[in-house]
């Protein structure tokens, strides 16, 4: 959520027989404060009423627990209902900044407010209620309705709720709208709201080492872990970040202990988010960052982590049971990261395993969304056959080809398993929705994919969803293809007089329940009265499917669903000028959209009646259904169709992003201005994420450039928060000039700029650079920003390295752009590409030894091969040297032993070198090598004690032990034969089979014990 909160509780009644109030509402043993209250005295007694109320942040903080019921106190028995909200940033002196209520009539649709004055950044919140039966409750204009219920008791009434976050100070009078004629109340307030904050940060304390997640004593606000402990009462909350530092342990072993109720993924109510087995399961859910440097244990509970969850080298992160992953999950190389139970990645989740040290019981990947990639390696482990579990659709292409999965002990068969996908976010227009055909993205007809010859007949049109809804000609009736039309770009030319027109075969995909549809393009005095852009109908009737039209031989458009007289809105649109048309239907109201503009809503609740006719582009299905009539003359260049309402997020994103190819001015929600002249014209390939006014969210965008961009901390957005970036379609070629000649010797010569509303905190920046010329190595690049204008030279922010190359994509995290920046990428190594076009460099655990292999393609007075090995990937030691083969044109494959590695993380890294002495370096790889028989553990099973045996020095801060739910057991011990033993007394432990955890401070040991 964030700071300064206010719960909130709506609630009203019905009864027939004078009026009931409320006296009291408590919660966690606090009560609330009331706030307003509005009745309506009807005829005969009737009597409606609602009332809002609402505890501050020290009433939260003074609770007793954090998973209470709200007891709502009345003068007398009633018909209740109630809803509870928690609002943020609000002012806790004085929360309420003004009220305002309806006037009571004894039956209406509508119920309106008197006026109430608001501030910018102030919430507008309000209640209303009806006694009509099973009325359904319309927004106020501009407020996002947060509930709408029916309540049967002995009379039937029905609240609903909406708020507004205030962004221009002035008077509001929200009018609550219902489907139903009947008795209607109303009563709003105006909150003091304060300028938006996130969440805190929070550092585990030096003085305490860490300790249990929800107690004061262990924690603090300096990054250094000095100072603390915090006051009573106070430690990290759901949306707060954390910070476990090095050799600090933080222990959670409650639901709540970050003071908020569990959550089971089912309850986060998103279409791709279960169902799996225990998703049904309420679990510790934290929204903020975790950044682990130490060890964060988990015990006895589920955990669901949707921030930035990082690993850091050294860190452990292990678990007792399941780890769902629903934001983004990165552990890096020599970290740990372990679960007795499931790793379950699901929604739009990303997770980035570059650690070998990872072990889980199952992996399980939910939907299609969800991703895995890395340079690591995860082992299933459970001894009795460990599985890749793949739900609702998800599938091995959703595992980088770059991450292995492998199993251990009995049962496992298949593996290890290699995945199959490039990974490289949603590629659909704005870089909203994929492009594989499993999205809700149906039909993308787009004239920058046509491969043809300017003034050439265009026989099919492909669809660029992946579900194959190609577009194509009948006959002679072809339109023509015609290149550099607007803003440089193509358009597919359709002439009435020769009845051009393009047809999709019916489909699945293209018969929706509601629908989002764009269009770009225009139509000249030419086209038929009624000539449709596109259209899906059974005939000209046009009594059902949906459409949009020209509207007779007025100056404007129409969209319809289901019904073209009753069920639409028309949209001004002069002859000859191209624009951006959008239609939407979600079931409550058709709307369409004029370069981003509303142009009004027609209510309409059912579902589209679908045809199953072609849908037709540039003319109308004939009387029959069969034959066309009506034929289009003008330009189409896009056509998006979406089988569903787009969000608001997704509609501002789609819309910016066609405004600013094609050279159009929106006039509402122009979130991307690096389109404009004045700052160079990025109009290339913009997409972007972020999160609407209506807390509408997108986080992971590519779009149809090479540049992908992911929020690493989407619960940390908030409300009007825009990242969007294009290029300047300069070539991808070197640039050797606008750079500084020293640390980065060329850059790419395409630049991309960046508009920002609002703060969208770190990303990841990934390049797909399969395109580019040379064979560029993944150390030598730096991802280039000009903050200040004045060219990339002066390196005025530093060149940022650190990228990791996974197949063809260089990625870089943790990376905070402002508005205005520019950026591209640079290389600080013009040898490369080698003279060896070197295939793959691969390094592999093999017990206590390791296995290096490399391929190269080709040859070219290659002398030999050096393999250098480093502990921190900074010193680097010569492990041995391989000849090469001098010059070859046919591939070559080499494998050598690394008999001596490091205990824990090892890095290496192949320098070729000529005969003329020059050399160059491959990517660095990293593996976790663990001893064989370096821990042991005698007697086991064991009854009054046993000894532990490592082949480095014991002292009892390096072993934990677990019992079978992950609850840390303390034990007493006393130092054995040498240092290198330690005795455990386990007199007192009941029997049964325990995990006994021991490190060396780089590498973590699990040994299963038995106790009898």
């Amino acid at each position: 959520m964030g700071n300064n909160r206010l719960i909130v509780v709506a609630v009203s009644n019905e009864n027939n027989n004078n009026v009931r109030t409320v006296s009291s509402i408590t919660w966690g043993g606090q009560n609330l404060t009331f706030a307003v209250a509005r009745t309506n005295q009807g005829s005969g007694g009737n009597d409606l009423r609602t009332e809002i109320w609402y505890l501050n942040e020290a009433g939260i903080n003074a609770a007793t627990g954090f998973c209470n019921n709200f007891i709502v106190t009345w003068s007398g028995a009633t018909t209740e209902a109630f809803t509870v909200v928690t609002l943020k940033d609000v002012d806790q002196t004085t929360p309420v900044a003004a009220t305002g209520t309806g006037s009571p009539n004894a039956d209406g649709t509508t119920t309106t407010t008197t006026g109430m004055a608001a501030g910018v950044n102030d919430l507008a919140f309000y209640s209303s209620a009806t006694r009509a039966n099973s009325a359904t409750h319309t927004p106020a204009t501009g407020y996002t309705e947060l509930s709408d219920q029916v309540v049967v008791g002995t009379e039937t009434t029905s609240l609903a709720t909406a708020y507004k976050s205030i962004t221009s100070a002035g008077t509001e009078t929200p009018t609550a709208t219902w489907s139903g004629s009947a008795q209607l109340v109303i009563a709003g307030v105006i909150f003091n709201g304060l300028t938006q904050s996130g969440g805190i940060t929070y550092y585990s304390r030096n003085a305490t080492l860490g300790g249990n997640w929800n107690s004061n004593t262990s924690w603090t606000t300096n990054s250094d872990g000095s100072g603390g402990p915090l006051a009573a009462g106070v430690w990290p909350r759901r949306f707060d970040n954390v910070v476990i530092l090095s050799g600090h342990t933080i222990t959670i072993d409650a639901l709540d202990d970050n003071k908020s109720c569990g959550v089971s993924p089912d309850g986060l109510g998103r279409s791709n988010v279960g169902p799996f087995v225990s998703s049904n399961i309420a679990m510790f859910y934290q929204t903020g960052d975790i950044t682990i440097s130490g060890t964060l244990n988990v015990t006895g509970i589920e955990m669901m982590v949707e921030g930035h969850t990082r690993i850091l080298s050294g860190g452990a992160f292990t678990l007792a049971s399941n780890l769902v992953n629903v934001g983004f999950l990165e552990a890096d190389a020599g970290s740990t990261l372990s679960s007795l139970d499931d790793l379950i990645v699901t929604g739009n989740s990303n997770t980035i395993i570059n650690t070998n040290s990872t072990s889980t019981d199952d992996l399980v990947i939910d939907h299609r969304d969800a991703t895995i990639c890395g340079s690591g390696t995860a082992t299933l482990q459970n001894g009795a056959g460990s599985t890749i579990t793949y739900t609702n659709g998800a599938t091995v292409a959703q595992i980088c080809t770059s991450f292995t999965v492998v199993c251990t002990g009995v049962g496992c068969t298949g593996f290890p398993v290699t995945g199959t996908g490039t990974v490289f976010g949603n590629r659909g227009p704005g870089g909203v929705f994929n492009t594989t055909g499993t999205s809700n993205l149906t039909l993308w007809l787009n004239a920058s994919t046509i491969s043809q010859s300017d003034n050439t007949n265009i026989t099919s049109w492909a669809d660029q969803s992946g579900y194959g809804n190609t577009a194509n000609a009948v006959g002679g009736n072809e339109p023509v293809f015609r290149t550099g039309i607007i803003n440089t770009n193509p358009t597919v030319r359709f002439t009435a007089a020769n009845t051009d027109y393009l047809r999709v075969a019916d489909a699945a995909s293209l018969r929706p329940n509601n629908i989002s549809v764009f269009v770009a393009g225009m139509y000249t005095s030419a086209a038929s009265q009624w000539s449709p852009f596109i259209i899906k109908a059974t005939n000209y009737t046009w009594a059902d499917g949906y459409a949009i039209t020209r509207n007779d031989t007025d100056n404007s458009v129409r969209g319809y669903v289901t019904n073209w007289n009753a069920n639409f809105i028309n949209s001004t649109l002069a002859a000859s000028t191209f624009t951006l048309i959008n239609m939407v239907y979600d079931n409550i109201n058709v709307q369409t959209f004029y370069n981003g503009t509303s142009q009004g809503t027609d209510p309409f609740t059912a579902n589209i009646t679908n045809s199953t006719n072609f849908l037709y582009v540039g003319i109308s299905p004939n009387d029959a259904g069969t034959g066309v009539r009506q034929p289009f003359d003008g330009d189409i260049s896009e056509i998006v169709l979406i089988n569903r309402n787009v969000t608001l997020i997704e509609r501002i994103l789609i819309q910016n992003y066609l405004a600013a190819k094609y050279g159009l001015a929106l006039g509402a929600d122009d979130v991307y201005t690096m389109d404009n002249p004045g700052n160079g014209n990025f109009d290339f390939d913009v997409a972007g994420v972020g999160q609407a006014s209506n807390g509408s969210r997108h986080v992971d965008a590519r779009g149809t450039g090479i540049v992908r961009m992911v929020v690493q901390s989407p619960s940390s957005l908030f409300n009007n928060t825009f990242l969007l970036w294009g290029h300047n379609n300069a070539s991808m070629t070197s640039n050797f000039t606008d750079i500084d000649g020293t640390i980065i010797v060329e850059r790419l010569n395409r630049v991309w700029r960046v508009s920002e509303t609002g703060d969208a905190g770190n990303v990841s920046i990934s390049f797909d650079i399969s395109s580019l010329p040379g064979s560029p190595i993944g150390a030598d690049l730096r991802l280039l920003i000009d903050r200040d204008g004045d060219g990339f030279a002066d390196n005025d922010v530093t060149p940022i390295g650190g990228g990791t190359l996974d197949g063809s994509t260089v990625t870089f995290n943790g990376i905070n752009l402002q508005n205005g920046d520019r950026f591209t990428l640079g290389n600080t190594n013009l040898a490369a590409p080698l003279p060896v076009e070197l295939v793959y460099f691969r390094a592999k655990a093999n017990g206590s030894t390791v296995d290096l292999t490399w391929r190269t393609a080709t040859e070219t007075n290659n002398d030999y091969f050096t393999i250098e090995r480093s502990a921190d990937a900074g010193e680097w030691t010569v492990v041995m040297t391989i000849p090469g083969k001098g010059n070859s044109s046919i591939p070559a494959d080499y494998a050598v032993v690394d008999e001596n590695p490091l205990e824990g993380v090892n890095y290496y890294r192949l320098r070729q070198t000529d005969f003329d002495g020059t050399y160059t370096y491959s990517d660095v790889v990293s593996v976790v090598v663990e001893m064989a028989e370096r821990v042991q553990v005698f007697p086991n099973p064991a009854r009054e004690t046993f000894t532990v045996k490592a082949s480095f020095e014991l002292n009892e801060s390096r072993i934990r032990l677990f019992d079978q739910v992950g609850k840390a057991v303390y034990v007493i011990t006393q130092p054995g034969d040498n240092l290198n033993q330690l005795m455990v007394d386990s007199s007192a432990l009941p029997p049964g089979v325990y995990l006994l955890q021991v490190t060396n401070g780089r590498v973590v040991r699990t040994v299963r014990v038995v106790i009898r």
